[in-house]
């Protein structure tokens, strides 16, 4: 790391084209840029569930009118190609749109019950919080790692580098693989004691404050099974990047290495997002929540992916909202001052904006997120805790499943029309 820091304080490049003023408002406004993101996403936690069918009926109804278009433009101008692909997906939206209509009340009953159970734990939120600023602060350590790594290497006369090649091969890649170790932990350290606080909203009538037993079980004897299921997943995403790295010299076979390395990265980050629902809620091993989750996807496969999806909508949607909130701060915020001496600063303070606002926004709707998923697992699991504790929100559930699957509610005998 000590290599990392000296090799950025020698970039004569960076220091002429940032002053030391320029840094010091940058990092002021990027600071200011973080509190207003967060104070607004955690606003918007509490407006989502009112406006939540709105929003997943605009933007499903959006995709469907940008791929019209594109037919449109290919109309104009005579290209079919274009006519054809745009009409393709027009009609695969259209098609998408009336299939996923009925399932909406749900997603949005899901998305009220998230909110009422964080609202009554609010520490989830700073869990959140504190876990997205331990993985900036790893991921700091380890790009700093890296870079000391690569500066070494190249400083290195060319026969020292024949002979210490391999070693330096292996010490980015392992650099790589804790890199992705740790941030995937932090993430579903979050997700797991998210998991479990709703969980004990689920289970009982009174659940303020279950946060903090719901973190000790998530640190302590779930911790194991977090840490296991992490490591497949970054050693995955480490090997997706080295079949990444390699792809210009060995052609086709890294191309297709990196293609099936990548479907399998996301299928098993899909499964881990489940399986950690189960380790928070019942405290199953990994391999107990892995069974769990394969018997869930053979029931109720089809209704998690399409409730997923049309909750992802919602979170994507107010997370570029905030992101452009932020860039409409940066672009004012850098007209309005003198502060900014280098060239195009009111675009880039926009763009950063943007991404800080974008990625900041992330960390508490990856609670809401977080929190659907354990509530489509308790229902599909135990939906009887909750018609007591809980009659009213039990009502507006069980209706938009029983909109999906009136056989399953009627034979367990929880809803009645």
């Amino acid at each position: 790391m000590a290599s990392g820091v000296n090799a950025i304080k020698s970039n004569n490049n960076l220091r002429d084209t940032l002053s030391d003023n320029d840094t010091k408002a940058l990092l002021i406004v990027a600071s200011g840029m973080m509190i207003l993101a967060m104070v607004v996403a955690v606003m918007m936690t509490k407006i989502i569930p009112s406006s939540a069918r709105g929003m997943i009926i605009f933007v499903l109804w959006l995709n469907f009118g940008v791929a019209a278009a594109f037919a449109g433009i290919g109309i104009a101008f005579g290209a079919f190609a274009l006519v054809a692909v745009g009409v393709i997906i027009a009609v695969l939206n259209w098609c998408y749109v009336r299939s996923v209509k009925r399932r909406i009340p749900l997603a949005v009953a899901q998305l009220r019950i998230a909110e009422v159970a964080n609202s009554n734990n609010r520490a989830t939120y700073v869990v959140a919080i504190v876990f997205a600023m331990l993985q900036i602060f790893w991921m700091a350590m380890c790009s700093l790692a890296l870079l000391g790594v690569i500066s070494n290497s190249t400083q290195k006369s060319s026969s020292a580098q024949a002979q210490q090649g391999g070693s330096y091969s292996w010490a980015s890649a392992l650099l790589l693989l804790s890199f992705y170790w740790g941030i995937q932990v932090s993430k579903n350290v979050v997700h797991t004691t998210v998991a479990g606080t709703v969980a004990a909203f689920w289970y009982q009538t009174e659940s303020l404050n279950t946060t903090t037993a719901s973190l000790k079980r998530t640190l302590t004897t779930s911790f194991g099974s977090i840490c296991f299921g992490s490591l497949i997943v970054a050693i995955l995403q480490t090997l997706h990047e080295l079949a990444k790295t390699s792809r210009k010299s060995r052609g086709a076979a890294a191309c297709i290495a990196e293609c099936l390395l990548s479907c399998l990265e996301s299928i098993m980050e899909y499964f881990n997002r489940w399986a950690y629902v189960y380790v928070g809620v019942y405290g199953y091993s990994f391999m107990s929540a892995g069974k769990a989750v394969s018997q869930l996807f053979h029931q109720r496969g089809f209704t998690a992916l399409i409730n997923d999806d049309l909750v992802h909508i919602v979170i994507r949607l107010t997370a570029i909202g905030v992101g452009l909130i932020c860039a409409g701060f940066g672009a004012v915020v850098a007209e309005l001052s003198d502060a900014f001496t280098f060239e195009s600063s009111t675009t880039l303070l926009a763009i950063l904006g943007f991404i800080i606002g974008f990625s900041v926004a992330l960390t508490p709707l990856a609670v809401i997120s977080s929190s659907v998923a354990t509530i489509f697992v308790c229902f599909a699991e135990d939906p009887a805790p909750f018609q007591r504790s809980h009659p009213e929100l039990y009502a507006a559930l069980a209706q938009g499943w029983h909109s999906l699957h009136p056989e399953f509610i009627a034979q367990a005998g929880y809803w009645h029309a």
